[in-house]
């Protein structure tokens, strides 16, 4: 694992696959870990770049005082469009598990510049919740 300077804080990251292939950034749960290896190297397989990140205040990456933190949701999505940028990914696709799916929200309402995609459920899994 390395950090990354992003928005000011240093965002603890693991990368699977080629640098120069379109970026896909999980944004960690409790941590990055949350996010399995082989989950992880099969999207990267799939020719992707794809980059498990600790949310700030959390495992690799910067902690602040968790009785009082100094940042917010919105920091958060900042932060995950900040490492975006500083990773080169242009639009990146961006996934998050538990709070980091709220990250993932906000982050792709705030920065559409930074973030292509944010993935949804299946379309199958949509229909056969439907009956169809």
């Amino acid at each position: 694992m390395t950090a990354v300077n992003a928005n000011e804080v240093a965002l603890g990251i693991e990368s699977f696959g080629d640098d120069d292939a379109p970026l896909v950034l999980l944004a960690g749960g409790p941590t990055m870990l949350s996010w399995p290896d082989a989950l992880c190297e099969l999207l990267a397989a799939g020719g992707r770049r794809v980059v498990r990140y600790d949310l700030r205040a959390s495992g690799e990456s910067t902690t602040v005082d968790p009785e009082a933190p100094v940042y917010t949701l919105r920091d958060l999505a900042a932060d995950a469009a900040a490492l975006a940028g500083a990773l080169g990914g242009g639009h990146a696709h961006l996934a998050g598990i538990g709070v980091g799916g709220m990250v993932a929200q906000v982050a792709a309402l705030d920065h559409p510049d930074a973030f292509s995609a944010l993935p949804g459920r299946h379309p199958l899994r949509r229909a056969r919740a439907a009956g169809r």
